[in-house]
Formats: C-alpha cells, structure tokens, sequence
C-alpha cells in the first residue's frame, strides 16, 4: 500500500501537466489567423480573419504595442486601431513590435508577436528634425533630405494633437529645390502638451520609389528660446541699487519658479544661486555699499530650469542699463539712450548741411562740368556755309574746249540788231 502512493501521485502530476499542456495549445489555437499591421503617418491599424469562434470569444484579448502598456481589443471586431498621440505617445518611423495575450481567467498568456516596419524605401524618409520656438510665437522646423531619396523629393509637414491638424504653408528649400524647412507663425496649438510631427514624402518623377514617412514626438516648451526678462528697472536709494524685473514672456503661463536669471553688472556676472527668486510676484536683486560716483551698465538674461523644460540654453543679453550715481543723475533706459543718439545724430547732420551750404564746399567737391568748346566747330560750318554761297552766286566756268548747248533760240530783229552793233 505504502508503494502505491508514489505511483498514485506521479499519475495525478502527469494528468495535471497534460491538462495544462492540453489548455495552452488550446489557447494558442484561439488565436486569430492572418493578422496583418499597417503603419500609417499617425496610425497603427491590425487586421486579422473574422473566422472568430464562440470559443475565441470566451477569453479576453490583450495587445501591447513597443513593449508599452497594453490595451484589450475585440476579437470580433477584426481590426484594431491606434491613434497617436490620442491613445498612445510613440514613434513608428522606425518599425513597431506588437504582442497579443489572453486572459485565461488567472494569468496572461503571450500567444503571439508580431514586428512591422512603414512602407517605402529605408533611408528614404526625413531625418534631423530639429525644433526652435523664437518670441513666443514663431516655431522653427529643419531637417535633411532622406540619404537615399531622390532630388525631386518633397516633404510636408503637419502638426497634429488630437483633434488639431496644423499644416505648415512657409517652406525653405535645399539646392535641389526640397523643402528642408519650415516657419509656423502664431501656430493655433499648445505649447505644454505632447504634439505629433509628422513629415511625408513623395518623389513626382519617381513611380517606383516610395518614400517612407518620419514621424517625432515633442512639446513645443521644451524648444523656446527665451527673450531676456522683461521691464528691469533700477531704483537707488541711499547707497543701495535695486534691480527689478519680471519674467520673460512665455506661450502658456509659466511661474517665476520655472526661471533662472543672470545679472551682468558692468562686466561681473551675479549667479543664479546669489539672486533672490520671486516674492509676492516680484524680482529683485541689490547692490550693497554702491559707491556715489560710479557708473554701472545693468543687463540681464534667462533660462528654464532644467525639471520645467528640456531647453536650459540662455537667453541673449538683454539692452544694457547705464546708471549713474552721482548726484543728481538718473538710470539711463535703452529706449533714452536710442532717443538720445537720435537727437545727436541729427544735430551733427544739420550742421554739416549748413557748412557746406555756407563755405560752398559742395562745388569745392563737386566743380561743375565745362561745356565741349564749338570754337573750331563753329568755323568749319560757317567755311562750308560760304563755300556753298559762292557756288550759288557764281555760274560755273567753261573752257574753251567745251560746247554750249543753247537750249532755247529767240529772234531778233533788225532794228535791234542795228541798235547792238551800234
């Protein structure tokens, strides 16, 4: 009895392992035939056979796309669809990786996997998409042309979020005439939520050759160069000079928090970590033991910082701020130094005008042009003129050798002729 028990026990595992052997290829049997994947600018599409079973329909269908989070799909539906980024944030340019599970009720079972890649010709589509965001509201796009693309290649881009498909009208072209650029103006489009950029190329002398699309997931924030802060003014009191300012102007309304500043105080850099952030939405920063004759330019610049945007590059320098501290003297705005230059510039054109006009120095400079002499001229017509006047008045000469020819004979009468020999 005691031997028996062994055997009894190898017999119940080897029908449980046979059962479970016999379930997991049941529930690979159940798994839908003929599944395709279709890769399309901004869409995942998956098809397969509506040979569905009612069996198929007892086990909940799972699919995991780029070895993300997994969404369940209807069997019966004999499609399944993905809009990006609606659904899902990822890239497709470069080939997708799908694994479909089921649900046998305790565990999930990965039954299949499945790798696509876009149509068109590799090294055909765009590359280097690269992104800048200039005053707020002029975004930048370049990229080259495909390695393998023909000359004639096109690409337009589009902007898209969810329901929001922004087209760019304003191309810069390559030496071969390909649109490698783009400018968006005041884009109807936000700035802190993730946007799909997609770039579609066609080749119009090319019937053979497709050209594969390139795709980017990005947020506009994260590419904005900054102006300088704004409205800095100084204010001095006693022997000390605060500088104020606010923040430089964003797309979406970003705290006081999310900045760094510099100040560059006649050729000293005061760094981040020494300026007091925003109180009570104001900035400032002081300067100490300021002596009562000296002359100071104030100017400033901004950044994000590094765990609000991806973009931490500087801005430019704002227009430099003379202070004068002597007495009696007040800070000097960019815009009074531009007026004053201006008032200067005009004063000086005035007076060189009016030299000129008084001490004549612009026909010093400028003598005018003598008129060509007609002296010689004048007498080789009058000599021509005289020449034909003598041979108008003076008949012309025969010689002895020559005959005269009377065209016209006239009588005359002898009582005439009497007179003439007389």
């Amino acid at each position: 009895m005691k031997m028996e028990q062994p055997t009894y026990l190898l017999i119940l595992i080897s029908s449980w392992f046979l059962l479970e052997l016999t379930l997991s290829e049941k529930e690979i049997s159940f798994l839908p035939t003929n599944m395709k994947i279709h890769l399309y600018p901004g869409l995942i599409q998956i098809t397969w056979d509506c040979n569905i079973t009612q069996s198929m329909k007892n086990y909940e269908y799972h699919i995991t796309l780029q070895h993300k989070s997994g969404d369940v799909f209807n069997v019966s539906a004999c499609i399944f669809e993905n809009i990006i980024p609606k659904h899902m944030e990822f890239e497709i340019h470069r080939g997708l990786h799908v694994e479909i599970q089921i649900h046998n009720g305790s565990d999930y079972i990965k039954i299949k996997e499945l790798t696509a890649m876009p149509e068109g010709k590799e090294n055909t589509g765009a590359e280097n998409l690269s992104c800048e965001v200039y005053n707020v509201s002029i975004v930048n796009f370049s990229w080259t042309a495909g390695r393998e693309a023909p000359n004639d290649t096109q690409y337009s881009l589009v902007i898209r979020n969810k329901n929001v498909f922004i087209p760019c009208e304003d191309y810069r072209n390559d030496s071969f005439g390909r649109q490698v650029g783009c400018v968006l103006k005041s884009p109807n489009i936000r700035f802190d939520v993730t946007n799909y950029i997609q770039l579609v190329g066609s080749s119009p002398s090319s019937e053979e050759t497709s050209i594969r699309f390139y795709d980017r997931l990005l947020k506009l924030n994260d590419y904005v160069i900054l102006d300088p802060p704004r409205n800095i003014r100084l204010n001095y009191s006693g022997n000390i000079l605060e500088i104020t300012w606010e923040k430089p102007e964003t797309y979406s309304n970003m705290g006081d928090k999310n900045f760094e500043y510099n100040i560059n105080i006649t050729g000293t850099i005061v760094p981040s970590d020494k300026i007091v952030q925003a109180r009570r939405g104001r900035n400032s920063y002081k300067v100490n033991k300021l002596l009562g004759n000296e002359i100071l330019a104030v100017s400033m610049r901004a950044k994000c910082k590094q765990q609000y945007s991806k973009n931490t590059t500087w801005s430019r320098w704002s227009e430099p701020i003379i202070y004068d501290s002597r007495p009696g003297s007040t800070p000097l705005a960019p815009h009074h130094i531009l007026l004053l230059l201006g008032i200067v510039t005009a004063t000086v054109l005035i007076a060189i005008v009016f030299l000129c006009h008084r001490f004549r120095i612009w026909k010093k400079l400028f003598p005018k042009v003598p008129q060509p002499a007609m002296k010689y001229f004048d007498q080789s017509v009058q000599k021509e003129f005289q020449d034909q006047n003598i041979s108008m008045e003076s008949p012309p000469k025969i010689s002895d050798d020559e005959e005269c020819i009377c065209s016209a004979i006239t009588e005359i009468s002898k009582k005439d002729q009497l007179e003439i020999i007389i």
